[in-house]
């Protein structure tokens, strides 16, 4: 297996010839990268307030440094915008990895200075261009390695975990492409966990990166348990899960800090709502850190609305792609309701209700999959389809727009009229 996922590999360029057989472009991204040093020294110096938080790739070109062809370089930002790091290398066949580090030492490279990385990754990266990850609002792959290294998970069960993102097949194999470029990385001489997740990183982005950090170490709120415990047809041992909260690695606190602070409310529902929408959208093979952060979203409460709410969080659950709906202008009717057999029963106080939202393309009579129906109060589905009416207002949502929806959870041992309310969270809508 191993063997034929490298030649696949080798076939599209997706794994390199071994490190020394060709250094012909290395001297031009080693010296890219250091003129890039020298760009992020003068961006924290002059723009950043000493910190490299907030670089852009067209804020490095305003300190003379542009990407040269050929070249994927990934830049990170560290410790609260004071640290970073980068690696560069030519997408071309042969061509070596070359990592800076301004703090802590990766890929065998100590701080301030380029230096070739070691181990070097097996997986060229498939494509030129410049990825700047702030590790405030991203998967930190290092605390990953760390914590998944300290439970015992392996890099094979790393590469399992995988397999249910959705990625690409230009492998022109069954196995999607990240996999793939997973199994090749783990089974490198000198292989780490860091370069296997890198790996991962690369050719499936930081979709496939977070839903292995969700299936072994969860969002913080509690250790996950692997879905296929205790299922005849899964392995038949769970795996292992660290026994910590992994707030360095999801950066739980600091994203319930702001959300609390933009959206005026307590740290505890703010922290509810943060992990919910990282572990909704992880489930449905979006990137939820980036996602959570600048969609409009819309999170059903429980004290306010908690039957239409708990209707959208069953309905969810069986089609993740439900987390992200488009505005629909005019909404669809209503009237095939009458005649739902899911709406038998339907009287003055209780109402049928639809989800996804009559509202949204995805709803209505016709859509595919069909919509979720349940009986619930008139008085619970009337105060949602206020709410939604307002966030829609309140957002500026049109007609084809893109929005959110999270179901908040109830919290086991708390009265109703202290669980979390609706919110709408415009995102900088």
């Amino acid at each position: 297996m191993i063997a034929a996922t490298i030649t696949a590999l080798l076939t599209l360029g997706l794994v390199g010839t071994p490190a020394g057989a060709s250094p012909l472009h290395d001297p031009a991204t080693q010296t890219s990268l250091r003129n890039l040093v020298t760009a992020m020294e003068w961006y924290a110096a002059f723009d950043g307030g000493n910190r490299f938080t907030g670089v852009t790739e067209r804020a490095l070109a305003g300190w003379g440094w542009r990407p040269t062809a050929n070249k994927y370089v990934e830049i990170t930002i560290e410790n609260d915008g004071r640290a970073w790091r980068a690696t560069a290398q030519d997408v071309r066949a042969g061509a070596r990895e070359f990592t800076y580090t301004s703090a802590t030492p990766v890929n065998g490279v100590s701080r301030g200075s380029v230096q070739l990385s070691s181990p070097q990754p097996p997986a060229n990266p498939p494509t030129a261009g410049v990825t700047i990850i702030d590790v405030a609002d991203a998967i930190d792959i290092d605390a990953l390695a760390r914590a998944l290294v300290a439970a015992g998970v392996s890099t094979r069960a790393v590469c399992e975990a995988s397999l249910a993102a959705q990625g690409t097949h230009l492998a022109r194999s069954t196995v999607p492409d990240h996999v793939l470029a997973c199994e090749a990385a783990a089974a490198a001489p000198n292989a780490t966990m860091r370069t296997v997740l890198a790996a991962l990183m690369r050719a499936g982005g930081a979709v496939a990166v977070q839903l292995v950090a969700l299936e072994f170490v969860g969002t913080g709120a509690q250790p996950t348990t692997p879905p296929w415990v205790g299922d005849p047809d899964g392995p038949p041992t769970p795996r292992p899960t660290p026994p910590s909260l992994p707030d360095d690695i999801w950066k739980v606190v600091p994203k319930a800090e702001r959300f609390a602070r933009v959206n005026q409310v307590s740290p505890e529902h703010a922290r509810t709502a943060v992990e919910r929408c990282l572990t909704q959208l992880t489930y449905a093979g979006l990137d939820a850190h980036k996602r959570c952060d600048d969609a409009p979203t819309f999170y059903g409460g429980r004290s306010d609305t908690p039957e239409a709410t708990q209707h959208d969080a069953e309905a969810i659950s069986r089609h993740p792609q439900w987390s992200q709906l488009n505005r629909k202008e005019p909404a669809n009717s209503r009237d095939w309701l009458r005649d739902a057999p899911e709406c038998d029963g339907n009287s003055r106080e209780i109402h049928c209700d639809e989800f996804p939202f009559a509202s949204t393309r995805q709803g209505g009579a016709s859509a595919s999959p069909p919509v979720s129906l349940k009986l619930i109060s008139r008085a619970d589905n009337a105060a949602q389809g206020s709410k939604l009416a307002m966030f829609y207002a309140t957002c500026g949502i049109s007609d084809g727009d893109t929005f959110l929806v999270v179901p908040l959870p109830e919290v086991p041992g708390i009265p109703r009229e202290s669980q979390a309310p609706t919110l709408a969270v415009c995102n900088g809508r």
